[in-house]
């Protein structure tokens, strides 16, 4: 082919959709004087059926087709005339019908791809929010409102009990779902175990007494009359532990200071650390003042 052949070839091809204009120039920039068909065909821009109906457009287009014709025509007939050369129809010449185009491809526009976006941004938080109330069971439910003030009693004391009256009820927990109320009860479990631990075991320090007081911060509000009776007997132990602990070695730290031993001070001083919660540190600091 030539060059014109070419870029005819080229511009058939990008006016019927056939190969896009980029890619047509491309292939035309790289052909040079060969035969841009190849190109395309390797490619895979353009199948053999299309290169074969654009050669035939450029056939038509630059009278090759037509020539052709006529020379075959007289090889048939000998001497006779040959016929005057028929005008091929805009249908022949065009090498594809309008239903065999291509379709151009269609552009989503912005506001289309932002709703796109936007959608699935809801989609995916709403899924998140199913499964985070299949996980906690519906979530903690809200507590009571507060239950109204005692009333005043004839002695006029307000919220006392009067003489011969019954003692109040102990006040219904709230009300919260069953795996909630699971997680309420091993939390407290674990919390009484760190006060065994602690009690037997010197070198765990208050972490009985840390235990207890986190779960009361976290769960005290929805925990039942007797978890809250068990909580309180149990700090209330753990207490009496450190006590009668520390005035056992406040009077021998009490021995070493008025000895001089500063020493013996220092040691006793980091074992009572080891076990004693604030308040006895803050007894011991002042002691040793």
């Amino acid at each position: 082919m030539t060059k014109e052949e070419n870029v005819l070839f080229c511009k058939i091809a990008v006016h019927n959709n056939l190969v896009g204009a980029a890619d047509a120039g491309a292939v035309l920039r790289e052909t040079g004087g060969g035969d841009v068909r190849e190109l395309f065909l390797r490619r895979g821009l353009m199948d053999e059926a299309a290169c074969a109906k654009v050669m035939r457009a450029v056939a038509a287009r630059t009278g090759k087709g037509a020539a052709a014709a006529g020379a075959a025509a007289a090889r048939g007939t000998g001497a006779r005339a040959k016929p005057a050369p028929r005008r091929r129809s805009a249908a022949e010449e065009r090498p594809a019908a309008a239903h065999e185009r291509r379709p151009a491809a269609q552009k989503l526009s912005t506001n289309q791809m932002v709703a796109g976006v936007v959608g699935l941004i809801v989609f995916v938080v709403c899924i998140f929010y199913f499964v985070y109330i299949l996980a906690t069971g519906g979530g903690e439910e809200a507590a009571p409102a507060a239950e109204p003030a005692a009333p005043r009693t004839a002695s006029g004391a307000g919220g006392g009990t009067a003489p011969g009256a019954p003692a109040p009820a102990t006040p219904a927990a709230p009300q919260i779902s069953e795996a909630y109320r699971q997680t309420i009860a091993q939390a407290l479990g674990e919390a009484l175990s760190d006060v065994v631990q602690s009690m037997n075991n010197d070198t765990m320090g208050p972490r009985g007494l840390a235990s207890l007081d986190n779960w009361k911060k976290e769960y005290g509000k929805f925990a039942t009359g007797e978890q809250l009776q068990d909580y309180e007997s149990r700090r209330t132990q753990i207490i009496d532990f450190i006590k009668r602990k520390f005035e056992t070695d406040k009077a021998k730290i009490i021995a070493a200071k008025d000895q001089g031993d500063t020493a013996k001070v220092n040691e006793l001083r980091s074992e009572i650390a080891k076990y004693a919660d604030e308040a006895t540190l803050a007894e011991l600091e002042a002691l040793l003042r």
